[in-house]
């Protein structure tokens, strides 16, 4: 969870106060967190909204071993995330269950009202990315 700095964030809530907010929004499913799209997504987010949002210092630098950016905490995080998603292997989707929602939903309540106008932001550049949702 959140330190005490309000503005803080770990890079685990974000990545699940994101879901939260997209599927509130209509999104049906995502990438598989492993996907080249998440690694885009976050690199995006990072360069062009950070400096509007501090919250976004924990999305850690990025690695270019390869032909895009890539996140240790991306990485990191599918392998811990990889219980709490469905997962949909012919579609190669993934997405959160109604239980684990509601869970997180009132466990995170507070860092998913801080920080709306981020989700918002972050939801705008995910709807830009190719194929990155499933309505």
């Amino acid at each position: 969870m959140a330190g005490n700095d309000k503005n803080r964030l770990y890079f685990s809530d974000l990545l699940i106060i994101f879901m939260i907010y997209a599927q509130s929004k209509g999104v049906k499913s995502f990438p598989f967190l492993q996907d080249q799209r998440w690694h885009e997504f976050f690199f995006k987010i990072r360069e062009t909204l950070a400096t509007k949002f501090p919250a976004l210092e924990c999305i850690d630098g990025f690695d270019w071993n390869g032909p895009y950016p890539q996140s240790r905490d991306i990485i990191d995080s599918a392998h811990v995330y990889s219980y709490l998603c469905e997962r949909d292997f012919k579609k190669e989707v993934l997405f959160l269950e109604q239980h684990i929602i509601a869970f997180y939903s009132d466990e995170l309540k507070h860092e998913l009202n801080e920080h709306k106008a981020l989700l918002s932001a972050m939801h705008e550049c995910a709807l830009k990315i190719s194929g990155f949702y499933q309505f």
